[in-house]
């Protein structure tokens, strides 16, 4: 198994994307992303988002990502209770629409069932998880679209 770590070793689309949701889970608007954009490569480079670009400006690039992230945290099943706590996280939820980031995380926290330090260096990361994984099969279903 080849180490990630060497000089030159490309980094796991997975890790990467989970990685990169962090920050865009914590912005509350395109406005707070924005800024962020160039810490976000394997986001801004997915072609799911590059298509939902309607401005050819840093802005409209942040509006994309959100939406496309919302959309794949959206899509899980809601029925599953991870899926849940997903939708809650992301606000996706409408328990948890109006809320802050910081208020949604405490909702997906108290769901849960773990105290909150717990939740944030355990549960989060996996949940971050189960979005990137759902945006790399969103990027794939795009990518093998027949052409119309």
């Amino acid at each position: 198994m080849a180490d990630a770590s060497r000089v030159g070793a490309v980094p796991d689309p997975l890790d990467q994307l989970t990685k990169e949701l962090a920050p865009v889970r914590s912005a509350a608007s395109p406005l707070d992303l924005e800024p962020l954009l160039r810490d976000l490569p394997a986001l801004t480079g997915l072609g799911i988002v590059r298509g939902r670009v309607h401005a050819a400006t840093s802005l409209g690039l942040a509006t994309a990502v959100l939406a496309v992230v919302r959309e794949a945290a959206a899509s899980l099943d809601e029925a599953v209770p991870e899926h849940n706590q997903v939708h809650l996280l992301f606000r996706v939820h409408p328990k948890t629409a109006r809320l802050t980031p910081a208020g949604a995380r405490q909702a997906a926290q108290e769901v849960s069932g773990v105290e909150m330090r717990q939740f944030r260096f355990r549960q989060e990361g996996r949940l971050r998880r189960l979005v990137a994984q759902q945006l790399l099969e969103m990027q794939y279903g795009a990518d093998h679209r027949p052409y119309e």
